[in-house]
């Protein structure tokens, strides 16, 4: 499932709900979130001494202590991408090397500056704040209707000649009109010009 945001109203809906004896399972399916945050929530209210046995504790003050567990490393109030952000200049550094991956600026940023996130919160930081590992972009050619196609051959793997029966080697042979975008597709055996 997507990362999202979980907010307190949830949280609490989550944990009345897992109160009142609704599966971790049932959870996940109605709020759409993953069951590992369901159980990380629901260790976090029992280290605070709510259990199924007890009586459900008033919402302000569960809340209340949920929020002074802020700090917990369970329950996180910063964002990790917050943990990142001021050490931009020294990833900006990292990113100046040679063929230099995602994987690899995120290793050293947890060996060089001792801060542990997850990998795909670095990659949505380095793209979004550097647009490393964005496809690279393409300049549309304008060209008169009719005036131009581009032509591509692609191994399709093997087919049965209809005219022999036999089975053979078979290209899509590809069209594309640069204009309209158009494209056309054939199936041949041959890739010469009356193919």
């Amino acid at each position: 499932m997507a990362r999202r945001q979980v907010s307190m109203n949830e949280i609490f809906e989550m944990i009345y709900q897992w109160h009142q004896g609704k599966s971790v399972k049932g959870i996940e399916r109605s709020f759409g979130i993953d069951r590992k945050t369901v159980h990380k929530y629901v260790r976090l209210v029992q280290s605070i001494g709510v259990c199924r046995e007890t009586p459900f504790p008033v919402e302000t003050e569960l809340v209340s202590q949920l929020r002074s567990l802020s700090s917990s490393r369970l329950l996180r109030e910063r964002p990790a991408r917050e943990l990142i952000v001021p050490h931009r200049e020294w990833i900006k550094e990292k990113l100046k090397a040679p063929g230099i991956t995602a994987k690899q600026i995120w290793r050293l940023f947890k060996e060089e500056r001792a801060i542990r996130i997850g990998y795909c919160t670095m990659k949505r930081y380095l793209r979004a704040e550097f647009q490393f590992g964005a496809p690279e972009v393409t300049v549309r050619i304008e060209v008169e209707s009719g005036s131009q196609a581009q032509v591509d051959f692609g191994y399709a793997g093997r087919m049965v000649d209809p005219l022999t029966g036999k089975l053979r080697r078979a290209w899509a042979f590809i069209m594309t009109l640069s204009y309209s975008r158009h494209r056309f597709v054939r199936f041949i055996f041959r890739q010469d010009f009356q193919s």
